[in-house]
């Protein structure tokens, strides 16, 4: 009964934290571009495949191209995988563009919206840049993407994070003050929270002991940087990306 009263009270208190909605604002204004994840895309392959008794559970999805042409299923299964190959390549190719060195945070997030709506093909660190750049560009202070870890090893899922008083983020959760943000899931909440919940929403992508902590090192976090004048900019490129609510400021409470 505690823990059903508890869980109705860390409910009825993200429901009520504007910070919380607002992020919850950030992660649909990134699922608003409409885009494929590599990830999610390979893991329907694999479960249709497996449904279909081409694969065994816990086989790799590179197993299809052993199949042999002598079936619809199979036909049907290798041109899957050769979609899949192909959008792999692709992917690469364009996540290598936005990721160049010489570019700063303002330009990747421009050529990376230009991505979206082009090639429509993500996954979650895209997703996680995105988030953070428009949070930024709702002039959120300290706004980082991060990895999840496991003794300084990456456990391959990234997010945005910030904590919502503006402080810097160097690793450590505060519990009702870390801010999650992840439309790769297409969830937003206090870190404390969704960090227990990654173990059973990641468990299909993520192989996870049951003692496992999920941490943030710090050398896996960005912090995101813009100039004023990149706000501006940007602000006035996607005023669709901005936070249009008279009766209070983007993250904050009620104006006085």
């Amino acid at each position: 009964m505690l823990s059903s009263i508890n869980q109705i009270n860390n409910q009825s208190f993200t429901a009520r934290c504007p910070q919380i909605r607002d992020a919850d604002w950030v992660c649909r204004k990134v699922n608003s571009f409409q885009h494929t994840s590599v990830t999610k895309f390979r893991k329907q392959i694999l479960d249709f495949a497996v449904s279909k008794g081409a694969l065994a559970q816990g086989q790799s999805v590179h197993d299809l191209r052993n199949l042999r042409p002598i079936s619809d299923r199979n036909n049907f299964l290798l041109r899957l995988y050769s979609s899949y190959k192909n959008v792999v390549e692709k992917f690469s190719i364009i996540r290598a563009s936005w990721k160049e060195k010489t570019l700063c945070d303002a330009k990747a997030t421009d050529k990376m919206i230009n991505q979206y709506k082009q090639h429509k093909i993500a996954n979650c660190g895209e997703d996680a840049f995105l988030a953070a750049a428009i949070a930024r560009m709702n002039e959120v202070e300290n706004v980082y993407t991060a990895c999840l870890t496991k003794n300084d090893k990456l456990l391959g899922h990234q997010v945005c994070i910030f904590n919502k008083d503006g402080s810097e983020f160097d690793g450590i959760i505060k519990p009702l003050n870390t801010i999650i943000i992840d439309p790769w899931l297409q969830k937003a909440d206090f870190a404390s929270l969704l960090s227990k919940e990654y173990k059973t929403s990641l468990v299909n992508f993520i192989d996870f002991d049951e003692v496992d902590k999920i941490e943030f090192s710090k050398k896996f976090i960005k912090k995101i940087d813009f100039t004023g004048m990149d706000t501006f900019l940007l602000r006035t490129k996607y005023p669709d990306l901005i936070f249009q609510y008279s009766g209070r400021e983007f993250m904050q409470t009620k104006r006085p």
